[in-house]
């Protein structure tokens, strides 16, 4: 029994699973459906009645962003909270694209800035919560809905 117990032991070191795991935690966290409270394009704030309509929702390692009932975009998500920033990878399952951005997680408060994909961006993940014309990220201030 005991040689049982070493060999799951090692294996557990061997393969990375710990627990206790920062992104772990975070990955878990983060389940469930978040409404936005504030949403920022490139320097310019969204009008109110979008921003109220906008949800998201994280199901295991899957991201939905949704407008009322309809899915506008999905895809797959990793976070780091290892980091001093946290950092999180999104990829649009539709356009292949991948979103590089930081995040900050309290309570039922998130913040997201990521870079947007577009032909002339350069895709260098945001090194602070800012959204401006010239950085070309998308800050989104959501809050825990279920």
């Amino acid at each position: 029994m005991f040689f049982f117990a070493l060999i799951v032991l090692c294996l557990s070191f061997a393969t990375g699973v710990q627990g206790g795991d920062a992104s772990k935690k975070d990955q878990q966290a983060l389940q469930g459906t978040w409404r936005a409270v504030e949403i920022t394009v490139f320097g310019e704030k969204l009008p109110k009645k979008e921003v109220d309509r906008a949800r998201f929702r994280f199901d295991g390692d899957k991201w939905f962003q949704q407008t009322g009932k309809a899915i506008d975009k999905k895809g797959t998500f990793r976070v780091d909270a290892e980091k001093k920033m946290k950092l999180i990878d999104m990829r649009d399952d539709e356009r292949g694209e991948k979103m590089l951005g930081i995040y900050s997680l309290k309570g039922k408060t998130l913040r997201i800035c990521a870079i947007l994909p577009s032909p002339e961006a350069v895709q260098k993940r945001p090194g602070e919560f800012s959204s401006t014309k010239e950085n070309g990220c998308a800050l989104f201030l959501l809050e825990k809905f279920k």
